[in-house]
């Protein structure tokens, strides 16, 4: 299945350009006016009925309201294709810019930073830190 969606506010976009895992997660390409400038990955949790989302930036594009367009893009997958009841996101505890992007969108469409989890990922031989938050479905509003 494809998802390919339009912003309404702008020329982003999501296409999804590979599958993982026997086709249970998918990423897409964020591209804006025709240029790649991301990636982000949704992963669906079907046991918990959650849609896992990453997402990368390339440095020169990060704090013009990409991540939020591709948020809102993801969730109505999550929510309106996939039928799934919650939108769960992470980044590295130090990553504030991801912090930021974050609490904007969830400020603007409901959610809640939900924990500080220890030791979450291991990179290269460090274990990182990271920050959940969710979305639930009942939080969510259209704007």
């Amino acid at each position: 299945m494809s998802h390919t969606r339009r912003s309404r506010r702008r020329t982003t976009s999501s296409e999804r350009v590979s599958d993982a895992g026997g086709g249970e997660a998918a990423t897409y390409g964020v591209t804006v006016e025709g240029d790649v400038v991301g990636l982000a990955t949704l992963e669906p949790d079907w046991e918990r009925r959650t849609g896992n989302l990453a997402l990368w930036l390339a440095p020169a594009e990060r704090g013009r309201e990409y991540a939020q367009e591709v948020g809102d893009l993801l969730v109505d997958v999550v929510f309106d294709d996939l039928d799934l009841d919650l939108v769960a996101v992470h980044h590295d505890v130090g990553a504030d810019t991801a912090r930021r992007a974050l609490e904007k969108f969830l400020e603007r469409n409901g959610g809640r930073f939900e924990a500080r989890i220890r030791n979450a990922v291991n990179r290269g031989g460090e274990l990182v830190d990271q920050r959940r938050y969710t979305l639930s479905r009942a939080e969510y509003r259209d704007e």
